[in-house]
């Protein structure tokens, strides 16, 4: 038979599961329910992710480029100078659209395609796309950043003001912090070179991993510094996805 200490472990461990699961559940259903609202053309958004792909293969070359020259390609020559060494050849997106290559100094510089109407900015599958070097991510609708601002802003102070009359809703604001210390510090990790957005992103991530330990090992004290860390994550992660 399970004893109660058992029981309240099982129990904690089941409320730190659920806090790490609940975001991307709720981004998966979020956008799963947008995308049948707002009548998302499925073939279109393919082609939206298809040029996200692009994108970002080309960045992997211009990562390999950077490390062999100590620089990124520079901006007079784009990514024609990365043919055939570090690409075989440089496409179109997949509408039909050029390229456009963006560098900022020797360590910075972004491989966009303009989305289905080929113009700056829009909306939908006009959203323009990058493989942002030096940052993650594509253009990410406003709608579904303010969603998950709402969201993880409403349950994290709910958790944390649930953490002082039960050590289940401290637990899974735990989870929380965890998931999103690991998405912000995934979000960089495919860069490969160190610049002072890395190194923030990777602090905050770090102290929100660091506390939430120290509260998982019982010091009660840290739960106001997972709440802050769970908030700093979340606020990073929705500045990097809206970041264009």
């Amino acid at each position: 038979m399970m004893s109660g200490g058992n029981g309240g472990g099982l129990r904690r461990i089941a409320a730190a599961l659920l806090g790490f699961a609940l975001p991307p559940i709720f981004v998966f259903a979020f956008a799963s329910a947008a995308s049948t609202f707002l009548g998302r053309d499925r073939a279109e958004w393919a082609l939206h992710d298809e040029a996200y792909d692009t994108t970002r293969a080309l960045l992997v070359a211009v990562e390999l480029y950077r490390r062999d020259h100590q620089h990124v390609p520079p901006p007079e020559i784009g990514l024609p100078i990365l043919v055939p060494q570090y690409y075989r050849s440089i496409p179109t997106d997949p509408w039909g659209n050029a390229l456009i290559y963006k560098s900022r100094g020797s360590e910075w510089a972004d491989v966009v395609s303009l989305g289905s109407d080929g113009k700056p900015g829009g909306s939908g599958t006009g959203s323009d796309i990058t493989g942002r070097y030096g940052s993650p991510g594509t253009s990410t609708p406003a709608y579904l950043v303010n969603a998950l601002v709402f969201f993880n802003l409403t349950f994290s102070g709910l958790a944390f003001a649930g953490s002082r009359r039960s050590p289940l809703a401290g637990d899974a604001l735990a989870g929380m912090a965890l998931f999103w210390a690991f998405a912000v510090a995934a979000s960089m990790a495919p860069n490969g070179h160190f610049s002072p957005l890395m190194l923030t992103t990777y602090a905050i991530a770090i102290t929100t991993i660091a506390t939430t330990v120290l509260y998982i090992r019982r010091f009660r004290r840290a739960t106001i510094a997972v709440f802050v860390g769970a908030v700093a994550c979340q606020a990073t992660i929705s500045v990097l996805l809206s970041t264009a």
